[in-house]
């Protein structure tokens, strides 16, 4: 096992030059939390969302357009009684190859997005803070869920029409029509009923702390996290029902011929647990904002190329500073959240988590928050061979707010595989001295569903 050791002004502080500033860690659920950290790499303040805007086809944006699905939960807002649709990204990871049929994959995508599969309202009255108050979350029923993907032969960044207008995906001669299609399934009596794909893995503590040696700890506080997680997951879909079914877009492809092109072309991951800074990297999904009911959905392609990383993209989840107007993780059951929530419902042992703690190794990317909607989009290196591999998940942005009042944003992706490492810096007065643990979510995920995932 590789075992590295960094300090933290190469993480997240420029030495010689702190200031506090305000903090925003925000993704596509609903958790938004402020706290003081130090600046991060002002020199990098300057990107913008278009420096990795490429109009070009890229074969890595092909790559991932081809196992990757954007996904549109149809919830009910239980107080209302009014519909509500809630977007996420997600990607093939495997084919089970263990199922009654032929077309049942494995998905990967965020906790943060499949909980609106998890049984979060049927527990008691959750809360957030969110301008400095506490509010009630709302609380929602699942009724179904859709997916759409792209059809196009040649990807770039973006899906532009003849004016360099992005185009929607659901644009077909003009006509604004719904570009999903939702997935079903048959009862008994052979009804098309509404399908609820399950829930697989989570990296969560189950799954990520499988030992007592690998453990996380507050470096603040110096306990143990109770319920650490990465913001991964896994759901099971049998696409069986809907394989003629395609989006309602020009030059469409069906459902079929798009898992085919899995079929043809695995999902590969990184065999190592540290990145190579000489590689390229790159993210695609489809951002879409929380939005209310509306006739016609839309949602487009967004894609960022040549992303290049160093030592000094990378973070750490479980960096952040408490604030005491949260609840601390020491007490996992809490219903007020901790500055990096990952809200999720799951009983370990005797202990009910509703909150889980995003202890992930992260890279930041200065100016590529690329919108909610594209939570749980693949983080892929191509390395020196034309390897695509998948090395991250994406599943929100960093938003710094300097004293000038100018605010900057930062893509942000766990890593699934990461290495031991140590820590040791002191800030305000406080040593940080603790050892990482080093963990593999592809690995254990792989183990768990009893598949094999190819790696290189």
């Amino acid at each position: 096992m590789k075992l590295k050791s960094i300090k933290k002004s190469k993480k997240l502080f420029l030495s010689g030059l702190v200031v506090s500033i305000p903090f925003i860690a925000s993704s596509c659920a609903t958790s938004v939390s402020n706290i003081g950290v130090g600046v991060y790499n002002l020199f990098a303040h300057n990107n913008d969302l278009s420096d990795y805007i490429d109009d070009y086809p890229s074969a890595a944006l092909k790559w991932i357009s081809q196992r990757t699905l954007s996904l549109r939960f149809l919830l009910k807002d239980n107080a209302t009684q009014n519909n509500v649709y809630i977007f996420g990204t997600a990607w093939i990871f495997a084919k089970d190859t263990n199922a009654a049929n032929d077309y049942t994959y494995y998905l990967a995508t965020n906790i943060h997005v499949i909980n609106k599969l998890n049984q979060l309202n049927n527990n008691s009255d959750r809360y957030k803070i969110a301008n400095d108050q506490i509010q009630k979350l709302d609380s929602y029923t699942f009724q179904n869920l859709s997916f759409s993907y792209l059809s196009d032969n040649q990807v770039a960044s973006t899906i532009r029409d003849e004016n360099n207008n992005l185009r929607y995906l659901w644009e077909n001669n003009n006509q604004a029509t719904d570009s999903y299609i939702k997935l079903t399934t048959t009862d008994e009596n052979n009804n098309e009923i509404d399908y609820k794909p399950e829930i697989v893995y989570t990296a969560t503590l189950d799954n990520l702390v499988n030992n007592s040696q690998n453990v996380f700890v507050n470096p603040y506080s110096k306990n143990q996290i109770a319920n650490p997680a990465i913001d991964f997951a896994i759901i099971k879909v049998d696409f069986s029902n809907v394989l003629d079914k395609k989006p309602n877009y020009a030059n469409a492809i069906d459902t079929k011929l798009f898992l085919l092109n899995y079929n043809n072309s695995p999902t590969y991951f990184s065999k190592d647990n540290m990145l190579d800074y000489s590689n390229s990297f790159y993210i695609g999904g489809f951002p879409e904002d929380y939005t209310n009911w509306k006739p016609n959905q839309s949602v487009t392609w967004l894609g960022l190329t040549n992303i290049k990383l160093s030592n000094e993209n990378e973070y750490n989840g479980i960096e952040y500073e408490e604030n005491s107007k949260y609840t601390a993780f020491e007490d996992p059951t809490s219903i007020m959240p901790e500055v990096g929530a990952i809200e999720y419902v799951e009983n370990v042992g005797n202990t009910q988590y509703d909150w889980f703690k995003n202890v992930a190794n992260q890279v930041i990317i200065p100016g590529a928050s690329i919108g909610g909607g594209a939570s749980g989009s693949m983080l892929v290196a191509q390395d020196a061979n034309n390897n695509f591999k998948v090395v991250g998940i994406y599943w929100g942005a960093y938003y710094f707010t300097a004293n000038s009042g100018i605010t900057y944003n930062y893509a942000v992706a766990d890593l699934l595989n990461s290495p031991q490492y140590f820590i040791n810096t002191s800030q305000d007065a406080i040593n940080l001295n603790y050892q990482y643990p080093a963990y593999n979510v592809v690995e254990e995920a792989s183990q768990k569903l009893n598949i094999q995932v190819p790696v290189v």
